[in-house]
């Protein structure tokens, strides 16, 4: 319902801009008119929602879209003014739709002040290249900008096969990363968050393991589906390992890659966490973000095997500050049924309530939750699949 909310409020506003001389240009009027025009439609959505009683698992986000009706088929280029992007705090985020390639450029509202660095303008070009899509990041003196402060949203078009299967790869001209993606219902194609520049391609991407096929047919399909986002992957023997637990780092790793949140510029600021560890980085971006919390004496303990209570607050965080669901107001309606509820920590039970309410996990039939037991890789993935349907 939240979900049609969003897309009613953002194609109800959206506003067509037009380009000149092959640049599309973004100006801070057109980003106040589509605002202004959400606002009132989210308010008046949010007043038919509770005028049946319904009580929204989280807030309608707001989505600006300006469409470009450019006739370019094969080269654009944007221009986003910081100025532009002034006074747009209501906004959770901006989108610019470029028609004629199918293609969309987005910005996170949260790294507007930081996204635009010392530039006053950054100009995105896209030029299409048979099959994949060439993204430049320019200055304003057109000098190309090698990767910028914050991410960037581009979505491409999912013209062939299953969108939710295909995946965005960048060739760099030295190696081709597997770098992922969403389906956006808002752009019908897929998303992605990056720096960089490069040629990007979609592909269907599958991936399955020898060690699954006896496991439970929402299992699989969660293994199969993160690992063909290249979010989890397996040994390279072609085996997964289901049964086997995991770290605290493997699945803060896991779960970065799941909301594409790694920056590199981040400091981990754990004791217990070194510059030089493979997981560095993941801990880092995870912490900034406010999802990873660490223990009061400023450790992580990365190489602990991650229990449910802890990876469930981990996920639970994630829908809260990503998509602004809502902690239950009373968690005891969700917990008191449990027969082990005494075990669950005082520091974790407004996570676990909204996980249980969100049906990011289920309850036995003995109705223990074992809040202190390790977690397999299989339910990991069942889990983070789950919460992964919610974040997109």
């Amino acid at each position: 319902m939240v979900k049609d909310a969003e897309l009613i409020t953002s194609s109800l506003s959206a506003k067509k801009i037009n380009e000149k001389d092959g640049t599309i240009y973004l100006e801070h009027s057109d980003l106040n008119d589509i605002l202004s025009n959400a606002k009132d439609i989210k308010t008046e959505l949010e007043s038919q929602i509770a005028s049946y009683g319904i009580k929204p698992s989280r807030e309608i986000r707001i989505v600006l879209l300006a469409e470009a009706d450019t006739k370019a088929k094969d080269k654009a280029r944007i221009q986003l003014k910081k100025e532009s992007f002034k006074n747009l705090d209501s906004a959770d985020y901006v989108y610019v739709y470029i028609k004629g390639m199918g293609v969309s450029v987005g910005i996170d509202s949260k790294d507007m002040d930081k996204f635009f660095g010392n530039q006053a303008n950054i100009i995105v070009q896209v030029e299409k290249n048979k099959d994949a899509f060439i993204i430049k990041f320019l200055d304003s003196n057109g000098k190309e900008i090698e990767s910028l402060s914050r991410n960037i949203i581009i979505s491409f078009p999912s013209e062939t096969g299953n969108p939710y299967a295909n995946s965005v790869f960048l060739d760099d001209g030295h190696k081709i990363s597997h770098i992922g993606g969403t389906y956006d219902a808002k752009t019908d194609g897929i998303s992605i968050k990056t720096r960089r520049g490069g040629k990007y391609y979609l592909a269907e991407s599958h991936k399955e393991y020898d060690d699954t096929k006896d496991k439970d047919e929402e299992m699989k399909d969660a293994i199969e589906f993160l690992s063909s986002k290249a979010i989890i992957s397996g040994t390279e023997d072609g085996k997964f390992n289901p049964d086997a637990n995991l770290t605290r780092a493997e699945f803060t790793t896991m779960l970065a890659r799941s909301f594409y949140a790694l920056d590199k510029t981040y400091d981990a600021g754990f004791k217990d966490v070194k510059k030089d560890d493979w997981f560095y980085h993941f801990v880092a971006s995870s912490k900034k973000e406010n999802i990873v919390m660490g223990y009061p004496d400023v450790t992580f303990k990365p190489h602990d095997k991650i229990t449910k209570e802890q990876l469930l607050s981990l996920v639970s965080r994630t829908l809260h500050n990503k998509k602004h669901y809502k902690y239950p107001e009373n968690t005891d309606k969700y917990l008191d049924f449990i027969n082990d509820k005494n075990e669950i920590g005082d520091w974790a039970k407004k996570e676990i309530a909204l996980a249980i309410k969100e049906k990011l996990v289920d309850i036995p039939s003995d109705f223990k939750f074992k809040a202190k037991e390790e977690i397999s890789r299989g339910e990991a993935a069942r889990i983070l699949y789950r919460m992964f349907l919610k974040l997109y």
